[in-house]
């Protein structure tokens, strides 16, 4: 079957009873675009015969995939494992080049990225990892950066708040933050406060370094070993 036009309006390739304006039917149902420079793409059901993909011609890759049987979207891979898996070819080391770039520049309140779950009770609801035998100085898993002029005076802005307040029906322990540093020969820094004041127990401290209020059960300072 070559081409079919019906009453309907309705085109047909490989289909004589197309359902929608164009119905394209065949083993690697596709449809090519190809600009006057020679950037070709081809987009419909890969060549596997059940997924759809784009298909990059010109570079011989697949840009985006869907596998049929899960619903798993693929960027960069026809192997998607996850609902949404994103693979980047890029190995510069640059800021440039991000495997994956959110931008929020027209956002003014709200939240730029949010993710939740009400079901999760073991396991990661986010997972971070540099893994590998070949770190370069300043290898870095997570960099939060909170810049600008403030828009008003006399506020307060935060580069991180990290909150644990679960409750317990009979016993437990809550941690807000566990920090690890451990493996290297020279020295291992489980936390470096490069500038600023830290307050323990105060959200104001008047000192480097403030533990408790005054008036309060705050304030004791243990210590274990030599000092």
């Amino acid at each position: 079957i070559g081409m079919v036009m019906k009453g309907s309006g309705r085109v047909g390739i490989g289909t004589t009873a197309p359902s929608l304006p164009l119905h394209v039917r065949g083993a690697s149902a596709n449809i090519r675009l190809e600009d006057d420079g020679g950037q070709t793409f081809n987009f419909g059901v890969a060549g596997d015969g059940s997924n759809f993909s784009i298909y990059d011609q010109t570079a011989g890759a697949n840009r985006f995939y869907i596998a049929a049987t899960t619903g798993n979207v693929g960027i960069g891979t026809t192997a998607p494992g996850e609902t949404l898996a994103i693979l980047s070819t890029n190995a510069t080391g640059t800021t440039t080049s991000a495997a994956t770039s959110l931008s929020a520049n027209s956002l003014t309140t709200g939240t730029g990225l949010y993710a939740a779950s009400s079901t999760l009770t073991s396991g990661l609801l986010m997972d971070l990892q540099v893994s590998g035998t070949a770190a370069a100085a300043s290898q870095t898993a997570l960099n939060i950066l909170t810049a600008g002029a403030n828009g008003t005076a006399a506020i307060t802005t935060y580069g991180a708040q990290i909150s644990n307040t679960h409750t317990n029906a009979t016993s437990g322990t809550n941690v807000a933050l566990y920090l690890n540093a451990s493996g290297a020969t020279t020295a291992n820094y489980g936390l470096i406060v490069n500038a600023g004041r830290v307050g323990i127990g105060t959200t104001a401290p008047s000192t480097l370094l403030n533990v408790g209020l005054a008036g309060t059960t705050l304030g004791t300072i243990g210590v274990a070993g030599n000092i």
